[in-house]
């Protein structure tokens, strides 16, 4: 057993004598390649460099995705929770208001119908609702009558106010032409 890994031994010793490189054209031809070692080393450790560099500034932005996450959701929730209170807000008025008016019981159908629809169709939270608030509406309103423009004159220049005179406003007969 000893003698066979003796002869295995020389047997490997040999083949490595046999490869090595003994001339000169031999050596000029791998010396650029092994000259490119040194730079190859060095890109090795930038790349590695590099790699940890980016490494960590992934795991920052991953935190902060998943910060930016929870305050969506929490948002979300927020604004989710803002409408059901509006909503409740608005069917607490719509009940009010149908209890305080007389109601007739064609009338009566048809104002529970819409609620218990709204109650049925669920509604996606968007944030443009809670920026809006929601008001009750009247059943009448009394329209206002528009208020008189009154125009102060400064009296305090010597013109003549008797030379100013109005224009006369163009009726339609004047507007027409004759043909």
């Amino acid at each position: 057993f000893i003698s066979q890994a003796q002869n295995e031994l020389v047997n490997a010793i040999s083949k490595t004598e046999a490869g090595l490189i003994t001339t000169n054209e031999e050596w000029q031809q791998i010396k650029p390649n092994m000259d490119k070692v040194a730079i190859y080393h060095t890109k090795l450790l930038s790349l590695k460099a590099t790699m940890s560099m980016l490494s960590g500034r992934s795991k920052q932005l991953q935190e902060r995705a998943n910060k930016l996450k929870l305050m969506k959701l929490n948002y979300l929730s927020q604004v989710d929770h803002i409408r059901k209170l509006e909503q409740q807000k608005d069917l607490t008025i719509a009940a009010r208001t149908s209890l305080s008016a007389p109601v007739s019981p064609e009338m009566s159908e048809a104002t529970v119908q819409p609620l218990t629809i709204e109650k049925a169709v669920p509604t996606s939270p968007s944030p443009t609702v809670a920026a809006k608030k929601s008001t009750p509406r009247t059943a009448s309103k009394s329209k206002k009558k528009p208020k008189a423009r009154q125009v102060f004159l400064d009296d305090d220049q010597d013109t003549d106010t008797s030379s100013w005179i109005p224009k006369k406003s163009l009726s339609q007969k004047d507007l027409r032409v004759d043909k």
